[in-house]
Formats: structure tokens, C-alpha cells, sequence
């Protein structure tokens, strides 16, 4: 059984699905355009990256973002894989 989670939302918010929808992408086009906007193949300090904006807080959902520690451990992890790419 498929559930139309944007009907369901739309229903109980007295909205039409189509702007639930919008809502919904929306949102998420301005965290990814935030998030890609932000200078995170740099090697930053942790002073350097704790000025960005790297959280957003989502109403009934929690918190998404990243800490300083998660960045430096996939930016290794990264530029692991781009050198292992490189020698094959």
C-alpha cells in the first residue's frame, strides 16, 4: 500500500498537494544551494569553518549540519579516494 504522504500533509494543513510539493522542494533546493555554495573543498580551520553557516534547523524534524570534526573526516576521506583514482 503506496501512501501520498503529500495528500496526507495537504489534507490535514488544508492546503492543495501541489503547494505541499512546492514546500517540500523548495526547501530542499535552498539547503542544497546553501550547502553547495559553501567553501568545503578548501582545507579550513576550524575557526574558518565554524563562521559558515552549516546547520538548518527543519520544524518537526531536527536539526541537519555538520560539525567541524565531519568535515575534516570526509574531506580525508575524499582526497583518499581522488589520490587512489589518480594512481589506477
Amino acid at each position: 500500500m503506496k501512501t501520498n504522504i503529500y495528500k496526507e500533509i495537504a489534507d490535514d494543513l488544508g492546503l492543495t498537494e501541489s503547494d505541499v510539493k512546492d514546500v517540500f522542494k523548495y526547501t530542499w533546493e535552498f539547503i542544497r544551494n546553501k550547502i553547495e555554495s559553501l567553501p568545503l573543498k578548501e582545507d579550513l580551520t576550524e575557526e574558518e569553518f565554524n563562521k559558515l553557516k552549516t546547520t538548518f534547523m527543519l520544524p518537526e524534524i531536527g536539526k541537519l549540519g555538520c560539525d567541524y570534526n565531519t568535515y575534516k573526516g570526509i574531506r580525508k576521506s575524499y582526497l583518499n579516494r581522488k589520490s587512489n583514482d589518480k594512481d589506477d
